[in-house]
């Protein structure tokens, strides 16, 4: 035995309660007269926590050095926790020393050494070269260690070595917890903060739940940078076999309880994954249902690769968004949407929209027109409103814009109402407005009446869609987590539609109209969302008035004026097609 140093000297008092068990000493309670700090442990190596904490098996401030001599224990993960909880309550940190192993893999001796032990070579403390500030120094040469060898015999871990002498200054009990060793995300902890994480919130207000729930920051054992690490640990077991083949596999997994799950994907020269759409059995029946208009749009920053998600969605009977299918290409362009589309016609049996919803990018657009060239084109309003904004930077413009683009008119009308809008501002030579015109018939009312696009006029289906994901998907997600949450953040919706079904089978609106039988007939029939666009439609009707019409026996042409805008309409009715 080593004496130990005067500066780690313990001069206290201690009364220990101990119990002689096959020649092992088991420390069943201890109490000091200098310290109150009670060090906790139990099992496990690491699964030491701070003041007052819970799971409370042994305490004590310190031991004799013999006694620590005379000791067994049944493994080294045993003899690793006694150290740190020794460690702890001296106040030190540890670090593991050698390890030698015998034939069949099996442990024959194992040491622990101070975390002081070593110490920095002399040509790194005599640099002259320095460009940044030296690291501070940890290492001081201390021998103080614990070394324990499997005994034949006993077929027990024996003390062969221990140390107790430090050549340095102790920790105080106040900081002996921001030693490296002692700091230790619990089970428990790591499980809850998973949890938390999955569902999108983050690790520094994570921290701040467990410190409420430990009763402050101190007796959390572990700091955040801990928890920082340990999730980011959890991730990299998670992806053991790789990002993209743990994708793979997840949706493998899906599919075994949800036959109808779509996924296929595609990999590049280096085998590497660059492509990847998938759509479960709920998003194929709602494009069976609701799949004549389809609102196409990309985000990103939803992955730690940068990937853009592409999002194929349309609006359902509730007027909420619903999702038909996403995928993760690597290259947005031509080649990239063109797998996009194609392999989405492929997952839903090759059925074809009648119309579309882009924001006008070309290779979209491009696309579009060689794979569903018979679907109406639409670009979003929205996006055009911002580049008006940004291109003619005039607030009477953009409204007068808007006006041509929304007006509900014959196209000769939209032709004179845009010419005379150009000529009021001088936009004659502005190389986007000749643009725009160029394209009206992507845009206009003037030219999309006829068509029906379930009243989509923008991607903002998308772009809500979009927000939905973000407050789950982060740059810093791999892409098997970024189907996890997608998964979480598609069933948010759904749950929403659940809700809205359940208001419109289980609760009525009084009547608004003067048509009661037809209002109720059409309350029993729609939705509530779609009823209430419905009963805007029939409040309506009581403005208009009849002031002419023809009737040949076959159709019955009426001539219709409203006595407010002065608007007159013409409705036509064949009763051979009864239309």
């Amino acid at each position: 035995m080593v004496e130990g140093h005067p500066w780690s000297r313990r001069d206290v008092g201690a009364s220990a309660e101990g119990e002689e068990s096959d020649n092992r000493l088991k420390i069943v309670h201890s109490t000091t007269n200098c310290r109150t700090e009670r060090i906790l442990g139990q099992g496990a190596v690491g699964d030491i926590v701070g003041q007052d904490g819970p799971n409370v098996n042994a305490a004590f401030h310190c031991i004799d050095d013999i006694e620590v001599g005379s000791m067994e224990f049944d493994s080294i993960e045993e003899a690793e926790a006694f150290y740190m909880i020794y460690a702890r309550a001296t106040g030190f940190g540890v670090r593991k020393g050698c390890k030698r192993k015998d034939k069949k893999g099996d442990v024959r001796v194992r040491s622990w050494l101070c975390n002081k032990e070593g110490e920095r070579l002399e040509k790194h403390l005599n640099r002259g070269n320095r460009i940044r500030e030296p690291k501070a120094v940890t290492r001081v040469n201390c021998q103080a260690h614990l070394k324990v060898r499997l005994h034949e015999s006993k077929q027990k871990y024996v003390v062969v070595q221990f140390v107790s002498g430090h050549c340095h200054r102790l920790c105080s009990p106040e900081s002996v917890s921001f030693m490296r060793s002692h700091r230790k995300v619990g089970k428990s902890d790591l499980q809850q903060a998973v949890l938390m994480q999955q569902a999108g919130i983050r690790t520094s207000h994570i921290m701040r739940l467990l410190a409420v729930q430990a009763g402050g920051y101190r007796n959390l054992g572990f700091h955040e940078t801990d928890m920082y690490n340990a999730l980011n640990r959890q991730r990299q077991v998670a992806v053991g076999d790789g990002d993209s083949d743990s994708a793979l596999a997840f949706l493998l997994g899906k599919q075994r309880s949800d036959p109808n799950l779509f996924f296929k994907y595609s990999v590049d020269g280096h085998g590497r994954l660059n492509r990847l759409l998938w759509a479960d059995s709920v998003c194929r029946d709602d494009y069976r249902c609701f799949g004549d208009v389809l609102v196409f749009d990309s985000t990103y920053n939803t992955n730690q690769y940068r990937f853009p998600l592409v999002v194929l969605c349309e609006v359902n009977n509730h007027y909420s968004t619903c999702i038909f299918a996403c995928a993760f290409i690597v290259r947005e362009g031509d080649e990239g949407y063109d797998w996009v589309i194609s392999t989405f016609l492929e997952a839903m049996h090759r059925r074809k929209p009648i119309a579309v919803v882009t924001d006008g990018d070309k290779s979209m657009r491009k696309c579009i027109k060689k794979l569903m060239p018979t679907a109406k084109h639409r670009l979003c309003s929205f996006h055009l409103e911002m580049n008006a904004a940004t291109n003619v930077r005039d607030k009477e413009f953009l409204q007068a814009f808007k006006t041509c683009m929304f007006m509900n008119c014959t196209t000769i009308n939209f032709e004179t109402r845009w010419a005379a809008v150009v000529r009021r501002f001088r936009l004659e030579n502005n190389e986007w407005v000749k643009k725009m015109y160029r394209k009206r018939e992507l845009w206009a009312m003037a030219f999309l009446r006829g068509n029906f696009f379930g009243g989509v006029r923008s991607t903002q289906r998308c772009e809500k869609m979009h927000q939905v994901l973000k407050l789950h998907l982060t740059p810093k997600l791999k892409l098997f987590e970024c189907l996890e949450t997608y998964d979480l953040a598609v069933g948010r919706l759904r749950h929403e539609e659940r809700r809205q079904r359940a208001v419109t089978e289980h609760t009525t609106l009084l009547g608004a109209t003067q048509l009661q039988a037809l209002e109720k007939h059409a309350a029993e029939v729609f939705t509530r969302s779609t009823f209430v666009v419905v009963r805007e439609e029939m409040k309506k009707q009581g403005l208009f008035c009849r002031i002419n019409g023809t009737d040949d026996g076959i159709n019955a042409v009426h001539f219709m004026k409203h006595p407010y805008n002065y608007s007159y309409y013409t409705v036509v009715y064949n009763r051979s097609r009864d239309i």
